[in-house]
Formats: structure tokens, C-alpha cells, sequence
């Protein structure tokens, strides 16, 4: 046993040695050999309520070190702890989003939105789907919009109305995401931490320039606004019942663009390969 001059450790011993027997108590409960210490106790692994919380005897002020090999494997095992713990966190800190906001007037376009986001809730386990009325956003919009996480998907499912126009309930979402294209106050990469992809709820009955209008422009408005693209605009024809076919038809090219690595990502990984 090391017992450091002048520490209280020593004062016990010179006071043993006077022959004070309280003392030898002492020494005895501090080195572990007095009654109700258990050499098991020191030997178990740390439990759940401790883990990441294990101090290392040299911490704690203690004089010496008995079971070496007990403390090397409590040690480990506290270890393996913390590094499950943190994976797991890390985990969940990366998990993704998407959003997935419908403009409708008659419910077409809720319902479309709401099947996508079971969809996509089931296919792809690396992101939490929530679908969102543009309504229910108010006028929110912009903080909504420049506060989603990098890397968040956005998913609009949007009708056109009488004369090219967003459903009423929708129109606050499109005013400000038309507005802010143009603005230069608000920049072309505002959103550029958010991927996008729009479908259109739309009838080819009438004129060419309406069809699907609003759909086209924000698609073309995201971008221009830095969002990345994810697919190519989707135009749903009410006309002669073509709408779930088309919507179904772009939603598995859009869940399958989500499955593969993000260009960035893609691009990173092709890097790592070519210099290894």
C-alpha cells in the first residue's frame, strides 16, 4: 500500500501507532477490510442508472488500488456504455425530415398528400414524415420555411384554382414563396438547405396556360430560392381520371430518389473511393 506523507491516510497510520484504536478502524474501513465491505460490490459492472456516471478510483482521492483487474473490466464496460448511449443519440440527431404541405380546395390534393405520407413513412426509415395543411401555417410562412433543419425534404401537393390561382387556403404559402423569388432582400439560396419536389392537382380541360399553373411556378420559385430539386415537377390531369395513376406514378419516382444517396453525399463517398 502507497500512502502519500502529510495525507490524512498518514495522520491515521502515526495514530495507530500511538496505539489510538479508533484509527485502526479507520485504516481497516478505508482500505476496504472492514465489516460490510464486499469484495463483490467493487468487482460488479456499473448498472443503466450509472452508466456514462463511473469516477475512477485516482478521482475519487483514494490512496491505493486493490483489484486491478475489477477496476480495468468496471472501466470497459462503463465505456462500451457511454459509446451505445451516444451512437444512439447521434442516431436519432440525424434522422431527416419531410414535410409534406397540401393546397386544396376540394380535398383531392389532402388526400394525395396524406397517402404519400404513409408511403413515404413506410418506405424510408431514415426520415420522420408529417403531413401539414399550408393553411395551418398562416402567416408563418417565411419562419417556417427558412427555420427547417439542412436537409429537410419539402413536399407540395398543390390544386390550381379558377383563373391560375392557389386554393384560398393555400394562397398566403404561394404569396410569400412567389414574393420572396423576386426579392432580393431575401437571396437566392434562402432555402437552400431544403430539398423539394411539387405535384400539381390540375385539369387539361382548360387552357395550357392555366393547367397546373400553380404547381409550375413553385417548382420553379423553390429553386430559384437555392432549394435542390429532388424530382422533376409531377401534373396530375383530373381529366378523364388520370390523376392517381400520374400521382402514383411520380411518387414511387420520388420515393425511390429519396432511397439513394444525396448528391452531395454521393459525390463525397465517389472522392473517398478514388483516393483510397
Amino acid at each position: 500500500t502507497c500512502i502519500r506523507p502529510g495525507s490524512a491516510m498518514d495522520n491515521l497510520y502515526k495514530l495507530a501507532w500511538a496505539g489510538a484504536p479508533f484509527a485502526l478502524l479507520k485504516i481497516s474501513q478505508a482500505l476496504g477490510c472492514g465489516e460490510g465491505a464486499s469484495s463483490s460490490s467493487s468487482k460488479a459492472a456499473p448498472s443503466a442508472s450509472s452508466c456514462c456516471k463511473v469516477t475512477s478510483a485516482a478521482d475519487a482521492g483514494c490512496a491505493c488500488m486493490q483489484e486491478s483487474s475489477s477496476a480495468t473490466q468496471a472501466s470497459t464496460a462503463s465505456s462500451s456504455c457511454c459509446k451505445t448511449a451516444g451512437t444512439a443519440s447521434a442516431s436519432a440527431a440525424l434522422q431527416k425530415e419531410i414535410k409534406v404541405v397540401y393546397g386544396t380546395l376540394g380535398g383531392t390534393a389532402k388526400g394525395l398528400a396524406e397517402q404519400l405520407s404513409v408511403a413515404l413513412g413506410g418506405a424510408l426509415d431514415s426520415y420522420a414524415v408529417s403531413c401539414l395543411d399550408a393553411a395551418d401555417l398562416g402567416e408563418d410562412v417565411e419562419t417556417w420555411l427558412l427555420g427547417l433543419p439542412k436537409g429537410t425534404v419539402l413536399i407540395v401537393v398543390v390544386s390550381t384554382y379558377e383563373g391560375g390561382s392557389p386554393p384560398p387556403k393555400a394562397a398566403w404559402f404561394c404569396r410569400w414563396i412567389e414574393e420572396a423569388a423576386t426579392d432580393f432582400r431575401v437571396g437566392a439560396a434562402a432555402l437552400a438547405h431544403v430539398r423539394f419536389a411539387v405535384f400539381g392537382c390540375g385539369n387539361s380541360a382548360y387552357e395550357t396556360s392555366v393547367y397546373n399553373s400553380v404547381a409550375k411556378r413553385l417548382d420553379k420559385q423553390l429553386a430559384a430560392l437555392g432549394g435542390q430539386r429532388v424530382a422533376k415537377v409531377g401534373l396530375g390531369d383530373e381529366d378523364g381520371g388520370r390523376i392517381i395513376p400520374d400521382f402514383k406514378t411520380w411518387g414511387h419516382k420520388v420515393t425511390a430518389l429519396l432511397k439513394a444517396p444525396e448528391p452531395a453525399a454521393a459525390a463525397q463517398s465517389g472522392a473517398r473511393c478514388c483516393k483510397s
